[in-house]
């Protein structure tokens, strides 16, 4: 996981479970440092989080991570624009992003716990101290901004995957193909976020007409569970389908209904 291409060599869908290797890491530590923050807190770092996403993708134009830390070579150049594409420094800002998006959405319920529940670096603590270590929220302090923060969360959940898909609709649709192409890095790590996270409030709250009705659907939920697994076999399969059968006449038609059978047949064996 620490060589930025190593996870392109196999199977470049995976590229991801190599990052994942890093995030779990830190991941217990950060989610119990953001659960003793507020919502404003947690909204700030998704802001910047969508902010650094212009950092990420104004190094990758024209490599110009490459250029600054001085790359001679083909080789080099590939692995700075891999540093930034597929590896876990040019993605955890997407990651952290997840986090800040969890808290936000976690009832106060959830969040309030007993004060003799709290453990402190001192063993007589008082019960100030220990409520001082864990944050305002912890004692059912909400400033006035997190309540606005949380009623601005909870309308844009009743629309959020119109509004998303809608959003990503226009992109694809208004977008020149050269210009995607040229902010490719932009766009993949991070830059479609507010996207992202308009689709993740609308699907979680179900709600929203599209969560409602279509995708808790049926065939939508089935499609839901191989998604995956689809999504990191397609290009092996793809491979031995063209050799195998080719895409001319009827192999072109039963190409969609042959993925997806296989990438049940994947979850099937591996993925229950």
């Amino acid at each position: 996981p620490w060589d930025p291409c190593t996870p392109l060599m196999f199977v470049g869908e995976a590229w991801f479970l190599s990052v994942l290797v890093i995030y779990w890491l830190p991941l217990r530590s950060l989610a119990g440092f953001y659960r003793r923050r507020s919502v404003t807190f947690s909204f700030c770092t998704l802001v910047c989080c969508f902010l650094f996403s212009f950092v990420v993708g104004w190094l990758a134009v024209d490599n110009r991570l490459g250029r600054m830390i001085g790359c001679k070579d083909a080789n080099c150049m590939r692995q700075a624009l891999a540093l930034l594409n597929w590896s876990w420094p040019g993605y955890f800002h997407v990651f952290l992003a997840g986090i800040a998006l969890a808290r936000m959405r976690m009832p106060q319920e959830q969040v309030d716990i007993k004060v003799e529940d709290i453990e402190t670096d001192s063993t007589d603590s008082t019960e100030e101290d220990k409520l001082a270590a864990v944050g305002p929220e912890r004692e059912g302090v909400v400033s006035l901004l997190d309540r606005y923060i949380l009623a601005a969360q909870r309308l844009l959940a009743r629309f959020g995957c119109c509004l998303g898909f809608l959003a990503y609709a226009g992109v694809v649709r208004f977008v020149p193909h050269a210009e995607f192409l040229n902010q490719y890095v932009w766009y993949h790590n991070g830059g479609l976020l507010p996207l992202h996270v308009l689709v993740l409030l609308g699907a979680a709250d179900g709600v929203d007409p599209i969560a409602a009705n279509i995708l808790s659907s049926a065939p939508l939920t089935f499609l839901g569970r191989l998604s995956y697994i689809q999504y990191l076999m397609q290009c092996r399969f793809i491979i031995f389908y063209e050799k195998a059968f080719g895409f001319e006449g009827l192999a072109y038609w039963a190409y969609v209904p042959s993925l997806l059978a296989f990438a049940w047949l994947c979850q099937r064996l591996w993925l229950r």
